[in-house]
């Protein structure tokens, strides 16, 4: 891995000197979702995405690291696991926390729910002087509305978060 000289997300969300934009944290969230997905399309999941596991490299560009409790599902694997509990369970899904059986999908999907996670803590930390949050806020709702206990009541968020993030009717521009 890279060196990353401004540590990490936890560091810069929390800092009081620096100030970004909603652009920046939309960029973070491509950073983000982006490995994410190439993880889940090589049968990968993270299982600790968390502020203090992303790390920031000089251009300000956010790097996934601490590949401590990575688990690979191969072809092998069955459907459903009895999931052990691992991670950090502040940015767990309820039923990971929980160490319910789930399909191998909703450990993937794990991934996903800490990542909107970070997107809530980030946005909680935005100075909201620097611009209406509203696009932010139909994000976290529509992250909040897939949070069902029940997993057949979830939307689907993989391509409703992408479609936001990548082609959101905001426009916004990047830096």
């Amino acid at each position: 891995m890279e060196y990353c000289a401004e540590g990490s997300l936890r560091e810069l969300i929390t800092n009081p000197e620096l100030n970004y934009t909603i652009s920046t944290i939309v960029q973070w969230a491509e950073e983000i979702f982006s490995p994410i997905a190439c993880l889940k399309s090589k049968s990968i999941a993270h299982r600790d995405i968390k502020p203090e596991n992303i790390f920031v490299d000089s251009d300000f560009h956010l790097k996934i690291g601490d590949f401590g409790l990575v688990k690979e599902f191969g072809s092998s694997s069955s459907s459903t696991t009895n999931h052990t509990i691992v991670g950090t369970r502040r940015y767990m899904m309820p039923e990971l926390r929980d160490g319910l059986e789930m399909s191998i999908e909703s450990i993937f999907k794990g991934d996903v729910y800490a990542a909107g996670n970070l997107g809530k803590e980030t946005e909680i930390e935005f100075p909201s002087t620097n611009c209406p949050n509203v696009n932010v806020e139909i994000l976290l709702d529509t992250i909040h509305e897939s949070v069902h206990i029940e997993m057949s009541s979830r939307i689907a968020l993989d391509a409703q978060v992408q479609n936001w993030v990548l082609h959101g009717d905001w426009a916004l521009k990047k830096h």
